[in-house]
């Protein structure tokens, strides 16, 4: 009875009420910290060209992210420099995590200190891929599909519904390109 109950009184409720009521929060962890505000240096092994990395975080700069200064430059992959993100092609094949298509290295984990590099490696120019991993230098994955930060780009478009939340995300971080 008290089930019959439950089930009549969900079906008189309003939509929108039961919407918010389990709305699952697009982001778990609030925007990544740095050090400094990290120069982005396209290597010359990059798959993308610097105007095609400088499209994609003028991209991103339309949805919150702090303006970044970018270069195409000989790179320290190996040994990166604090104050760099890094954007490269494929790296070695035995280490690179299965189902993976593209792969964003830290200097740290995010969350626990401020980061002070970051390693994107891409083996294609898959537009999509780059804007997921270029999304890392600020954002952990997104709980919601499609997203541009959900952990697989199937589906993802690059209408509104795919940056919910973003802008919030760069806003609570203090992030501004003031």
């Amino acid at each position: 009875m008290r089930l019959l109950l439950f089930l009549f009184l969900l079906s008189c409720a309003p939509k929108q009420d039961l919407q918010r009521t389990f709305e699952v929060p697009i982001f778990d962890e609030p925007a990544h910290e740095w050090l400094v505000l990290p120069t982005v240096k396209v290597c010359p092994s990059s798959p993308l060209s610097v105007d095609e990395v400088r499209t994609l975080f003028t991209l991103w700069e339309q949805h919150g992210a702090p303006r970044m200064r970018i270069r195409g430059d000989a790179c320290h992959e190996r040994e990166p420099l604090i104050g760099y993100v890094y954007i490269m092609g494929g790296i070695n094949a035995a280490t690179w995590p299965r189902d993976a298509l593209g792969v964003t290295y830290f200097s740290n984990p995010p969350g626990e200190s401020p980061l002070l590099w970051a390693l994107i490696s891409l083996p294609t120019a898959d537009r999509k891929v780059a804007a997921h991993e270029i999304g890392h230098v600020w954002l952990g994955h997104a709980n919601a599909w499609p997203h541009v930060m959900f952990p697989s780009i199937d589906g993802f478009t690059w209408t509104d519904d795919g940056w919910r939340g973003v802008e919030a995300q760069f806003f609570d971080a203090d992030y501004s390109n003031d």
